[in-house]
């Protein structure tokens, strides 16, 4: 039986109901992966005060996965020291 990323309850909340979605007018960081012209991508917002990641929002175009792990990746780093928030990556959950 093939299991699908889509059964994934967490996967699926996130993405029904993403968290941190939005812009942050005068950011203090600004960046972007993906492309914009062909395929998923996000931008990403973050406010940062001293060294703690104050807020951060994104706006992502593309597929069910790309827009939860998008909102995972900002619940993690949201509220973190900078250098902490640095060390999440795709091993981190």
């Amino acid at each position: 039986m093939e299991i699908s990323v889509y059964d994934n309850e967490i996967l699926m909340s996130h993405f029904m109901n993403p968290s941190n979605v939005g812009k942050i007018e005068n950011a203090d960081g600004i960046g972007m992966a993906g492309n914009p012209s062909c395929s998923d991508y996000v931008k990403i917002y973050i406010k940062v005060d001293g060294d703690q990641l104050k807020d951060i929002k994104y706006e992502v175009h593309g597929c069910p996965a790309a827009i939860a792990t998008s909102s995972v990746f900002s619940e993690l780093v949201k509220g973190k020291p900078i250098m902490e928030a640095l060390d999440v990556n795709d091993q981190v959950c």
